[in-house]
């Protein structure tokens, strides 16, 4: 076991055992537990569908060129999160639509030098989600995205998703991000985005991601070895007036098993005092598990876990996260 690895696990362990004011979960259906423990640093890290930032250019989903090839992924929490929502359907076809969308969770295409998916029901965290699993019908208030990727060159790609926010039973807004992936060298990406939420969701991203609207925001990563990475993001780099002014988020990766990494990170907060530390694991990945022709062109863990600890002098928060995801 490498120092890296030891020094990532007394991270996450530290963090565990901090004590805090307040603890919150956001455990039914999100995306959040890789950007949340690479400290938010993912603008220039490619994943899979669940694990990817607010940078679509990040996307991976088979190796490119392909001539055709799908993707889809479950959600086994669903299944604990589907009767909150059922009982407010309308009908039975409904029922069975609600049911479906919180179990399905990913839904892709590869064709040629493109990527193409839509994201179901990512939960929108709230301050009172103070259990591991929350009761809540998260149907009511959640995103549908839909993600699209172009490699118009082996080192550039360009991105955009949109997302479509749900207050009661329809999509009620309309979200954006862009994004592009330059890879200068084979160690090094480089990442760019652009975030446009609608006038009434402007608090619906985790407190911890701290990205403000229309704002362009920057990061970079290098592949230290073969199993290890990091990530710095700089927030905000155009807009002085809005929160995370040019703020630092910091992200390292280790793979220390093909079924298991673990990932630490960190964000100094800008115009403010408050810090964040982070660390996370993730187990099980699917790609080793699966015919050579249904790997990914990333890993794609079946569990990924999150802890990060927001603290000042006057304040300590706990954040978890949690994903589970299912591939035939």
């Amino acid at each position: 076991m490498t120092r890296l690895t030891i020094l990532l696990l007394a991270i996450m362990l530290a963090v565990f055992s901090a004590h805090a004011q307040s603890q919150y979960y956001t455990t039914l259906s999100t995306t959040l537990p890789r950007t949340l423990a690479l400290g938010g640093a993912t603008t220039a890290m490619a994943g899979d569908p669940l694990s990817i930032g607010l940078n679509p250019a990040t996307l991976r989903l088979f190796p490119l060129p392909v001539v055709r090839r799908g993707l889809v992924i479950f959600n086994p929490i669903g299944a604990y999160s589907a009767p909150n929502a059922i009982p407010n359907a309308e009908g039975v076809f409904e029922q069975v639509s609600i049911a479906l969308q919180m179990m399905v969770r990913f839904v892709g295409l590869s064709y040629q030098f493109m990527d193409l998916g839509v994201r179901f029901c990512d939960e929108i965290p709230l301050d009172t989600d103070r259990t591991l699993f929350p009761n809540k019908d998260i149907f009511q208030f959640h995103s549908h995205t839909i993600l699209l990727r172009f490699e118009l060159h082996p080192y550039v790609s360009v991105g955009v998703q949109t997302m479509g926010y749900t207050w009661g039973n329809s999509i009620d807004k309309f979200g954006y991000s862009y994004g592009v992936l330059l890879r200068p060298g084979s160690r090094v990406q480089v990442g760019i985005t652009y975030l446009d939420l609608p006038t009434r969701y402007q608090k619906v991203l985790h407190p911890l991601i701290r990205m403000a609207d229309e704002t362009i925001n920057i990061g970079s990563s290098v592949r230290l070895t073969s199993t290890t990475a990091a990530s710095l993001d700089l927030r905000n780099i155009t807009d002085e007036a809005k929160i995370a002014f040019l703020e630092p988020h910091l992200g390292l990766e280790q793979v220390i098993h093909p079924h298991l990494t673990v990932r630490g990170g960190g964000a100094l907060w800008s115009k403010s005092n408050r810090k964040v530390v982070s660390g996370g694991i993730a187990i099980l990945d699917w790609n080793e598990l699966l015919r050579f022709n249904r790997r990914l062109e990333v890993p794609n863990h079946a569990v990924q876990y999150s802890i990060s600890l927001e603290y000042s002098q006057r304040l300590q928060n706990i954040y978890h996260s949690l994903s589970l995801s299912i591939r035939f």
